[in-house]
């Protein structure tokens, strides 16, 4: 307890200082929190740019998102950004327009820019797999197919491929025993089978094997 002496002459008289009138600090400043520096980006890539600073292959969706506090929140934000666009048919049809190859993996990524100096700020890091690519090239080639209601020779289906180039129908009976062997031929026009009489198709009775040119259009999907 400090005191001051108050008085004149001889006659002094002790008196203690209070504590609240004691000198003290001056009034505290409220301390300035620093806005967020990281800048976050999340980009769907057909390429794999995984811990690059520069992205390549970008493709639709496009995904726009706020700045983030820090890295992980910035991860965090991507990934809840890119899970409605799994197997996407926006994505699909991206990434097969810009030429994906089979076995492509379609990615997003995540890149939080700001002070950081660890090996993953400012790179682009892995965030999410939206799918893989199957491609396959279309192709063209002439099948011998029977016209309707005529059986293949080689696979006894209707309107089927021949692979032999003939065509067949049930012709009629035989009734005269003893029956000829299976396979018989009856010169050009057919053969028998058991007690049965095949004719081979011609073009005088409609059943000649035909040339169809079969294109099947190339493939670029999701793959199941």
């Amino acid at each position: 307890m400090r005191s001051i002496l108050l008085g004149t002459g001889a006659a002094l008289l002790a008196m203690p200082l209070s504590s609240a009138t004691a000198p003290g600090p001056g009034p505290q400043r409220p301390v300035q929190v620093a806005p967020s520096a990281y800048a976050c980006t999340c980009i769907v890539s057909t390429n794999q740019v995984n811990l690059s600073p520069v992205a390549t292959g970008v493709i639709p969706p496009a995904i726009t998102l706020p700045p983030q506090a820090d890295r992980n929140q910035c991860h965090t934000a991507c990934l809840a950004a890119s899970i409605p666009h799994l197997r996407s048919p926006i994505a699909e049809a991206a990434a097969c327009s810009a030429g994906a190859t089979h076995g492509s993996r379609v990615y997003s990524f995540h890149m939080s820019t700001g002070p950081s100096t660890d090996n993953w700020a400012n790179k682009y890091v892995i965030t999410y797999m939206l799918g893989e690519i199957e491609r396959y090239p279309g192709s063209s080639s002439v099948q011998t197919r029977c016209p309707a209601g005529w059986l293949s020779n080689t696979s006894n289906q209707p309107g089927d491929v021949t692979y032999d180039g003939r065509c067949k129908r049930l012709a009629g009976s035989l009734t005269v025993n003893p029956l000829p062997a299976n396979g018989t031929q009856l010169g050009a026009w057919g053969f028998s089978w058991v007690n049965e009489m095949w004719a081979y198709g011609t073009a005088a009775n409609g059943g000649a094997a035909q040339q169809i040119t079969v294109n099947v259009p190339p493939i670029c999907r999701w793959k199941p």
